[in-house]
């Protein structure tokens, strides 16, 4: 059974924790709300590149190879990730040493000292990065979705950044950027695993209490998507077999939360699951498509629902799924919905078994500034009823809301007209 708890420490820096007793490892996750859509023109890749070289950025160890070896010989794990909302930095060790990584993390964070070295080493392999990610069609269908679903919004900045001014970066202009954005009030530390709530925090206001905040920090105004814009499409020629979809909607930020746990049963009916309705539909009736998936994602101030597939049939894919979009609403009943919650919770619950699972904190971190857990996620979804889902299905989830990115060899505009 998990606990959670949160605090916060007098400069802003919040701590959030969720412990497992008995577990020996614990998950130590540094969060930044400063992702992508946080970049300026001449600053697209700064938080990508930051994710990049942050572990070599302390005073008393020299090098990213420094850190990671030191974190090597204690058997732990590192890694790091970027997104639109943040940048998150993860270190998976024993409970026992949670002392050394505190210890470690608070040099870099509240010492940073990029290092030019590092940064051109860097630069080379994102370089590296953006070009294998040229590749991957499913990949470049995601992106170019998220582009034209927030076109004109800073949420349509793809955390990957731009090549061109990731070269022209500098040691001085990355440590502007994160002296801007990575200051106490803008950060969270999570923990998970076997280590009390009480004990976090002594260790971190210990390492972390004099951690200040600087003068830099912009004062961020999020801009509200209107919900009322047409649908649109995107095409993009590209010479091969099967044909790359993404069906776009945009939906509500993290103040209708109630709006998010009712599409959450409706993603859980469309794509999760071997027996869902579309996977049932297009790939077990059909034979249309290897695999296919629906993900409902929300920020602070807009949301997003999409499904993602491929086929060789892309005309035929698009109709089916129009179809059944436009009779969506029809499909929900008690009985239905009363299933369709049991399902999604009992996959919730699965998820968190593991004592090192953190994500759901993070992303309440970067979406809400608060701690919400899955047990308060659990508690909403209980709450939704039928006329929810299918208010929110009649708003939302309509073919003419449709943004559909499409990347392949043919034109498929007039399926959708």
């Amino acid at each position: 059974m998990k606990t959670y708890k949160a605090s916060d420490l007098p400069n802003g820096l919040k701590i959030f924790s969720s412990y497992t007793q008995g577990a020996e490892a614990i998950s130590i996750n540094i969060v930044f709300r400063a992702g992508s859509r946080y970049e300026k023109d001449d600053e697209r890749g700064y938080a990508h590149l930051l994710e990049h070289v942050f572990f070599s950025a302390g005073k008393k160890y020299k090098s990213d190879t420094e850190v990671k070896a030191f974190v090597d010989s204690l058997g732990g794990y590192i890694n790091a990730h970027t997104d639109s909302s943040g940048i998150n930095f993860i270190i998976n060790i024993l409970a026992k040493d949670a002392e050394k990584i505190f210890n470690l993390l608070s040099d870099i964070l509240i010492n940073p000292n990029f290092r030019k070295k590092e940064l051109e080493k860097e630069k080379k392999i994102i370089d590296r990065e953006i070009q294998r990610n040229s590749d991957n069609l499913a990949f470049l269908a995601g992106k170019h979705a998220l582009i034209q679903t927030f076109k004109g919004h800073p949420l349509s900045n793809h955390p990957e950044g731009s090549k061109a001014v990731i070269a022209k970066a500098t040691t001085r202009s990355l440590d502007f950027f994160y002296r801007r954005w990575c200051a106490p009030g803008r950060t969270a530390i999570i923990t998970a695993g076997g280590l009390k709530h009480e004990d976090a925090v002594r260790l971190i206001k210990k390492h972390f209490g004099d951690w200040k905040s600087n003068n830099h920090t912009d004062t961020i105004t999020e801009e509200k998507i209107s919900l009322t814009a047409k649908g649109g499409y995107f095409f993009k020629e590209k010479n091969i077999s099967d044909t790359h979809l993404v069906f776009n909607f945009l939906t509500e930020g993290a103040d209708h939360i109630e709006k998010i746990m009712a599409l959450e049963l409706i993603n859980s009916y469309l794509a999760r699951g071997a027996s869902s309705l579309l996977k049932e539909e297009l790939r077990m009736k059909r034979g249309l498509v290897y695999t296919i998936a629906s993900h409902n994602t929300y920020y602070k101030d807009a949301g997003r629902f999409l499904i993602q597939t491929s086929t060789s049939n892309p005309k035929e894919v698009v109709g089916v799924v129009l179809q059944k979009l436009k009779n969506l609403s029809q499909d929900f009943d008690d009985k239905t919905i009363i299933a369709l919650k049991e399902k999604t919770i009992n996959s919730m619950i699965l998820l968190n078994t593991d004592p090192l699972y953190s994500n759901d904190l993070v992303q309440s971190f970067l979406k809400r500034g608060e701690l919400f857990s899955i047990k308060d996620k659990i508690a909403l979804l209980k709450k939704v009823t039928t006329e929810d889902v299918v208010n929110v299905s009649k708003k939302y989830l309509i073919p003419q809301k449709l943004i559909l990115v499409a990347l392949g060899p043919e034109d498929i505009g007039s399926t959708i007209k």
